[in-house]
């Protein structure tokens, strides 16, 4: 009877490995740096990268920048887009250069907190819908994929101050020496 528990637990857990290894081999894709490092938030001039998790072999598709919630169901077309489509052939889910914050991605022209939305899209079979079954990719359906901002006035404002002060210091101290 002991035996027989000792076996049955073995054999579920077996089996519960099996499925979580299974549901953490899935097809991802996530806005990155050009080294691959997940990045969610970009600034004026700093470039937009997507990488693909979990891919086998090489695949071809479309990818899209679009704006968030843009999409959010099977059979919605993939509309408004920002940037797209980057036709891409045999990827391994290398990192893929989208564009530059400012130039084909637009950033907020108002002042911080403004931020704009986006969401990645990778169109498996290229039809120009978003289809999960077939393949189609986004990097976060419930949520932004990654957003553009203009820095804080302090993020600028306080390394400006400190050169400031520095030059200031060392012409005082000059004008002393003297």
């Amino acid at each position: 009877m002991a035996k027989a528990k000792v076996i049955t637990a073995l054999a579920l857990t077996v089996v519960m490995l099996m499925v979580m290894t299974g549901l953490a081999a899935a097809q991802s894709i996530q806005s990155c740096d050009s080294s691959g490092n997940t990045q969610d938030l970009f600034y004026s001039g700093q470039e937009v990268w997507v990488r693909g998790d979990n891919f086998t072999g090489s695949v071809t598709g479309n990818l899209y920048v679009t704006w968030n919630g843009a999409v959010s169901k099977d059979g919605d077309p993939i509309t408004q887009i920002v940037v797209g489509p980057i036709t891409t052939t045999n990827w391994d889910g290398t990192p893929q250069k989208l564009g530059t914050v400012g130039n084909e991605i637009p950033h907020p022209s108002a002042p911080p907190p403004a931020a704009y939305a986006f969401d990645i899209i990778f169109d498996d079979n290229q039809d120009g819908k978003y289809n999960s079954t077939d393949g189609d990719l986004i990097d976060k359906l419930d949520c932004s994929g990654f957003k553009t901002q203009i820095p804080e006035f302090a993020t600028i404002a306080i390394p400006v101050a400190a050169i400031l002060g520095l030059v200031l210091f060392y012409s005082y101290r000059k004008r002393k020496e003297e």
